[in-house]
């Protein structure tokens, strides 16, 4: 038979015991735990709105500001073309591929804005300005058959052709005829100033056309 035990030792078993017992009973609570659920959290949608077919702000915005042109005549891509509000006509016949080698640019005034509906029509060298080039939209100002009226851009010398000679100040046809006489006898003008050699050009004359005249 064990002797007795003091009192001492039998606190500290008494104490291991219920230590033991807790941590038994700990472990055994712990592994009887259900696992909590897994929760996935919604993604908010309240910022993603369907697209509604036709009323784009972008798309509307986009008509309202387009315009619908036609080029025609000496471009590489001639046909009907969409631009934006405020472009000019240099903007349509780049659009359009640009000019050929054969167009006469110097008909045109590349600075005029566009216009929903114009046509513009880029001529080859020697051809006549037709009329839809004509006015403030088109390539060159009226002429008339009395000259009176300025060009809408300088002219070239050696390069213009009869209608285009028109539209200088006070150069009628016949003035205009004279001119490309000039410039066929004598290999074309080497020098503005040449241009006193044309039988009826007056100083006061030449002073008037000088600023729309170049080489």
């Amino acid at each position: 038979m064990l002797p007795f035990r003091s009192s001492q030792e039998r606190l500290a078993t008494l104490a291991l015991g219920v230590l033991l017992l807790f941590g038994l009973g700990y472990i055994g609570a712990s592994k009887l735990r259900p696992a909590e659920p897994l929760v996935i959290q919604p993604v908010q949608t309240t910022d993603l709105k369907p697209p509604i077919e036709g009323s784009s702000t972008s798309t509307v915005q986009s008509r309202v500001n387009e315009i619908v042109v036609e080029v025609t005549g000496a471009v590489k891509y001639p046909g009907v073309l969409h631009l934006a509000q405020g472009d000019r006509i240099e903007q349509a016949v780049l659009a359009a591929g640009g000019p050929t080698n054969e167009a006469n640019l110097l008909t045109l005034n590349l600075a005029a804005k566009l216009t929903d509906g114009q046509m513009i029509h880029v001529p080859a060298q020697g051809e006549a300005v037709p009329m839809a080039n004509v006015g403030s939209t088109g390539a060159v100002a009226t002429s008339s058959r009395k000259g009176g009226k300025t060009p809408a851009q300088p002219v070239d010398l050696n390069s213009a052709t009869e209608v285009e000679l028109e539209t200088l100040p006070g150069v009628g046809p016949a003035t205009a005829q004279k001119i490309l006489e000039y410039r066929n006898t004598h290999g074309g003008f080497h020098d503005v100033e040449e241009i006193s050699a044309i039988k009826g050009m007056s100083a006061g004359r030449i002073a008037k056309i000088r600023p729309w005249i170049h080489l």
